[in-house]
């Protein structure tokens, strides 16, 4: 199959708005690997970069499928911009289609979306102008202070976990200014960092459960993943994850991943 590789390209000669801009892309060395091993598996494969012109490189290279990494760089429909763009074409594409990764990148709007078909989420208020903060309005403290539309821990620190109204004023004005959007002010669920991931359609295999495990410099556990931490890369992971049944998955499934660290194999 004739394959065309999309990504987002990280640039690190770039006048980065935020520290974070660029969490998100890829390293030309990431999309070397993985189109090398599409490339093991038998197909030919073109490596396109995402920017003004992919729309019309995509349309002259007349691929098979797209097997689709892009972020987009700016808006909280860039996610949706590549696949509109192979639709628009008739390509087929992996990944998800333009309304679910503009649906899911707005997190307000995932949440109400959540909320209408029953799915419990944290109790949570959007806030687009700092002035019209009111804390009568908002959930009780702790509360979690994030970019409405962005991922990859972007805009997440230590301080975005608040306890007064001095600190959440603070945070909040901040996300709007340095991340041009609004600010959703949430609940913070204290927990563990667990990702299951999922392979394929109707119906999917399951990955088994994988935690991040996070701690401060001292050694101590933390509840959320700051950035500070993320973009050092200051994490360990277990996989499978320590977790009773249900949120397991069937044996049959476990040759998928690998042992969690510490476990046998």
């Amino acid at each position: 199959m004739r394959l065309s590789l999309t990504y987002t390209r990280r640039r690190p000669d770039a006048e980065l708005a935020t520290p974070d801009e660029d969490a998100d892309f890829e390293e030309p060395s990431t999309a070397a690997a993985v189109a090398d091993a599409l490339r093991r598996a038998g197909h030919d494969v073109e490596v396109v970069e995402d920017g003004p012109r992919i729309a019309g490189e995509l349309a002259e290279l007349r691929v098979d499928m797209v097997f689709n990494i892009c972020e987009g760089r700016t808006g909280r429909n860039r996610e949706s911009l590549v696949p509109a763009i192979l639709e628009s074409l008739g390509i087929p594409y992996s990944g998800s289609d333009p309304l679910t990764l503009g649906m899911t990148q707005d997190k307000s709007v995932a949440k109400a979306i959540a909320t209408s078909a029953g799915v419990f989420t944290l109790r949570a208020v959007t806030i687009v102008d700092p002035a019209t903060l009111d804390e009568r309005h908002m959930p009780p403290y702790p509360l979690f202070v994030k970019p409405n539309h962005e991922g990859c821990s972007k805009g997440i620190r230590f301080d975005s976990l608040v306890s007064d109204f001095t600190a959440l004023r603070r945070q909040v004005a901040w996300v709007i200014e340095e991340y041009r959007q609004p600010a959703l002010v949430e609940e913070f669920l204290p927990g563990r960092e667990l990702s299951v991931g999922m392979l394929g359609n109707g119906p999917p295999t399951v990955f088994l459960p994988a935690e991040i495990l996070v701690s401060d410099a001292g050694g101590a556990p933390l509840t959320f993943y700051p950035f500070e931490l993320k973009g050092r890369h200051r994490k360990q992971l277990a996989c499978p994850a320590d977790v009773d049944p249900p949120l397991g998955v069937t044996a049959a499934e476990r040759w998928l991943v690998v042992p969690r660290a510490g476990a046998p194999s």
